[in-house]
Order: C-alpha cells, then sequence, then structure tokens
C-alpha cells in the first residue's frame, strides 16, 4: 500500500519534479568526472602500446644481432663455393684449351684465329669481373656465359685442328 502512495505522490507532484534540473555546477562536476575517466583509459592504452612497442623493438634487434652473422658467413661461403667452382671450370677449359694449343703449334692457322682468342680471352676476364660485383641472383647466368666463352674458345680450336688435319690430309694425297 505504502508504494500506492508514493506512486499517488509523485503522480500527483510530477510537474514539481520536472521543473527541477540540475545546476551548472553539477553538470561541470559531471564532465570534468567523465573526461579524468578517458584520459586515464587513453593513458593505460598509450602506455600498453609503447610497451608493446619497446618489446618488438628489442626482439627485432636481437633478431637482428643474431642472424646477421650467419646470413653474412652464409654468403661468404656461397662466394667461396662459386669461386671454387669458377676455378675448377677455368683449370678444366685451361687444359683443353692447352691441349689443342700444342696440336698448332707452329700453324698459320694459329695466327689467323689469334685474334679471336684475344678477344674471347677479354670478355672471360670482363664476366669475371663482372661475377664479382653481381648479386646472386645473377651469378648463375654469368657463370653459364664464363663457360660458353670458354666452350668457343675450345670449339675455335678444334676447328683450326679440322682445318690443319684436312689441309695436311690433302697434302699427302698429292
Amino acid at each position: 500500500m505504502e508504494k500506492d502512495h508514493l506512486e499517488q505522490f509523485i503522480q500527483d507532484h510530477r510537474e514539481d519534479f520536472d521543473v527541477e534540473r540540475p545546476s551548472f555546477k553539477v553538470w561541470a562536476d559531471i564532465e570534468r568526472s567523465l573526461d579524468k575517466e578517458q584520459k586515464k583509459q587513453s593513458f593505460k592504452k598509450y602506455w600498453f602500446l609503447g610497451i608493446a612497442a619497446s618489446i618488438a623493438l628489442v626482439v627485432g634487434l636481437g633478431l637482428g644481432i643474431l642472424v646477421y652473422p650467419q646470413w653474412h658467413e652464409y654468403q661468404s661461403m656461397q662466394s667461396i663455393s662459386a669461386n671454387t667452382e669458377l676455378q675448377a671450370m677455368e683449370q678444366y677449359y685451361a687444359r683443353e684449351v692447352s691441349m689443342r694449343f700444342e696440336e698448332l703449334i707452329g700453324d698459320r692457322s694459329l695466327e689467323d684465329i689469334n685474334p679471336e682468342l684475344k678477344l674471347i680471352d677479354a670478355n672471360i676476364e670482363q664476366l669475371k669481373e663482372d661475377l664479382l660485383d653481381a648479386p646472386r641472383s645473377s651469378r648463375e647466368e654469368i657463370l653459364t656465359a664464363i663457360i660458353t666463352s670458354y666452350m668457343a674458345k675450345v670449339d675455335l680450336l678444334e676447328k683450326a685442328i679440322e682445318i690443319k688435319e684436312t689441309i695436311k690430309n690433302y697434302d699427302t694425297e698429292i
């Protein structure tokens, strides 16, 4: 029953309740308290992001310090491997060229092909210089070009030997 009296009183005096409004001071206090809560939440959020960024920076630097020496060592090992391959290839073709030169000693055709041989040698030297400065992705292509140049040199000498043999066979037939 008491509730009914309270409700009845509120309804009877509703206009009195609606007229009263809080003062501006009350609204200003409410706004200040809301601003303080927002600032606290904003500060906590940025503080957390700052710590996360610091951790990421420290982990990144640590990984960089650990990985860089291994990466550098890997690259130098690859360079050594490429040089070893190049040296082995040069030795092989040097033997091949030397054998063919011996067959052409004293032959006039050696003098005729000498400018082409010098041109091939200059090309090979240029390719070797390019190999030193080349990025890893193009080293394979440069090695292939060096091999092709050596093969061209050997082929040129073999053709000179064939011509020499043909002339020799022709002279013996006459």
